[in-house]
C-alpha cells in the first residue's frame, strides 16, 4: 500500500513538473503572439499616415502589406502551437486529478477498513473480557468451595506428580512436621491459600507498578500464617513481618519462622534483612526492593 502511495506521488510529482513547463511554454508563445500583434498595428498606424499625406507608393503599400502577412502567419502559427499546448495541459491536469482521486478512493477505503476492524476488535475485546469475568467469578466460586466444609467430603478423583526442587523440599517437609500432616494434605491447603484475585488484568496491571514500590506488612499470629507469606513471596512481593505478637506465645517460634520463610526468600533470589529485634524485611529479586543495611535503622526511624 506504501508503495503505491508513493508511486502515485512520483507521477502526480513529474505530471505537475510537466505541467509547469508547458504553462512556461505557452505564456512564452502569448508573450509573442502579444508582440506581433503590437507589430502589425504600427505598421498598420504607419502605413495609414502615409496613405492620408499621400506618400505612399504602389510598391511601399505593397511592402506594408506583404510585412503585415508575413507577421499574421507567424501569429497563426504561435496560435496553433498554444492550442497544442493547451491541449497538453489539460491533459495532464486530467491525469494528475485522475491519480488525485483514485488516492482518495484508496485511502477512503483504508479508512473504512480501519474502522471495520477497530469495531471488530472493540466487540472481540469486550467478549474476551465479559467471557475472562465469567471465568474468574466461576473460578472463585471454585475457590470459595473447596475452602469450605462441603468440599472435604469430594472423592479425590486425579493424581498430580511434581518433581521439587532441594530447597522446594525442604519446605515441604518443613510445613508436613509442622502441621504432623502429610504433603498431598500440604499442597492442597497451598492451593486453596492461592490468591485468585491476582488473576485479574486489572489487579497484574496494577502490581506492574505497585509492586516495585509497596511493601506489606504483617503481623503473624500464629505459625500457619506463614503459608500466606510463601505464597506472597512466591509471587515476587517483598514483605515486612513483625514476629511481636508470636513472640508473646512462644519466644523460640519466631526463629523458626525465620528458618522456615528462608528456603522461599532464597528461591526467590531475594534476601532478608533484620531491622529490628522482632521484625525482617523479607525482598525478593523480582519487585526491586533494596535494603541498605548500614542506614535502614535512620530510614525506619525517619
Amino acid at each position: 500500500m506504501s508503495n503505491q502511495v508513493e508511486n502515485d506521488n512520483q507521477k502526480i510529482n513529474i505530471l505537475i513538473e510537466e505541467r509547469v513547463k508547458l504553462m512556461k511554454l505557452l505564456n512564452e508563445y502569448q508573450f509573442k503572439r502579444n508582440n506581433f500583434l503590437n507589430e502589425i498595428s504600427l505598421l498598420e498606424d504607419e502605413r495609414n499616415t502615409r496613405i492620408d499625406i499621400e506618400k505612399l507608393n504602389k510598391e511601399e503599400e505593397s511592402n506594408y502589406i506583404d510585412k503585415i502577412m508575413k507577421i499574421r502567419f507567424e501569429i497563426e502559427q504561435i496560435k496553433i502551437k498554444e492550442n497544442k499546448l493547451e491541449l497538453e495541459i489539460a491533459s495532464k491536469e486530467k491525469q494528475i486529478k485522475k491519480y488525485q482521486e483514485e488516492q482518495i478512493k484508496r485511502f477512503e477505503k483504508i479508512n473504512y477498513e480501519l474502522k471495520k476492524t477497530s469495531e471488530y476488535m472493540n466487540v472481540k475485546t469486550k467478549k474476551l473480557q465479559e467471557e475472562n469475568t465469567q471465568r474468574l467469578e466461576k473460578l472463585s466460586k471454585m475457590y470459595k468451595y473447596i475452602n469450605s466444609d462441603a468440599s472435604k467430603k469430594d472423592k479425590k478423583i486425579a493424581q498430580i506428580k511434581v518433581y521439587l526442587t532441594e530447597y522446594e523440599l525442604k519446605v515441604l517437609e518443613n510445613l508436613v512436621e509442622h502441621r504432623g500432616s502429610d504433603k498431598s494434605s500440604v499442597m492442597r491447603d497451598l492451593l486453596k491459600a492461592e490468591d485468585i484475585s491476582e488473576l485479574h488484568p486489572e489487579k497484574k496491571k496494577d502490581q506492574k507498578y505497585t509492586s516495585q514500590y509497596v511493601m506489606k506488612y504483617y503481623q503473624p499470629k500464629k505459625f500457619e500464617d506463614i503459608y500466606e507469606y510463601v505464597n506472597l513471596l512466591g509471587k515476587g512481593y517483598s514483605i515486612i513481618i513483625n514476629f511481636e505478637l508470636i513472640n508473646d506465645t512462644d519466644h523460640n517460634i519466631s526463629q523458626r519462622f525465620i528458618d522456615f520463610i528462608s528456603g522461599a526468600v532464597f528461591q526467590s533470589g531475594g534476601k532478608i534483612t533484620k531491622i529490628g529485634s522482632s521484625t525482617i524485611i523479607c525482598a525478593t529479586e523480582v519487585s526491586n526492593v533494596l535494603v541498605d543495611s548500614e542506614s535502614h535503622e535512620n530510614q525506619l526511624s525517619n
